[in-house]
């Protein structure tokens, strides 16, 4: 088991980086071989140069029309990350027909672990949540 895995394991942290929220035009990134390869690159430079033993992708409000790029880049990632050591996850939210493009089946072939965020189901100003984390939890493997 990765160092980094371990660790957080013990800690009861979930095996993440910190990201911080970037506005870019995410299908002009990633629709770019290029640009996914320098990104990739630069990801796996700054993880060997902190000692990180891998990352946790988590893009949030990704376009539909970047779905395709986005699943391109999380493939070749994968294989960079394989190649170096690295686990890689990513954080998905609760699979719904609206957000079925982020192909959550597919992260799951090429990341390590897949992280549903069930506790995106409510927010403070909606009150008591009504559903069970669990149930949500059930209802995202299906």
């Amino acid at each position: 088991m990765w160092r980094f895995v371990t660790v957080a394991a013990e800690k009861y942290l979930p095996p993440s980086i910190t990201s911080m929220p970037v506005k870019i035009d995410l299908k002009s990134l990633l629709s770019s071989g290029k640009k996914r390869e320098k990104l990739i690159s630069a990801l796996l430079s700054d993880m060997k140069g902190k000692g990180i033993d891998g990352i946790n992708v988590d893009i949030e409000l990704l376009p539909e029309k970047a779905a395709r790029d986005y699943l391109e880049f999380m493939r070749e990632l994968s294989i960079a990350c394989r190649k170096e050591g690295f686990f890689l996850s990513v954080d998905c939210y609760v699979p719904y027909k609206y957000n079925e493009y982020y192909n959550i089946k597919e992260l799951g072939t090429v990341c390590d672990y897949v992280v549903i965020m069930c506790y995106d189901e409510h927010y403070a100003g909606s009150g008591r949540a009504e559903f069970s984390f669990f149930a949500l939890l059930r209802a995202s493997r299906n």
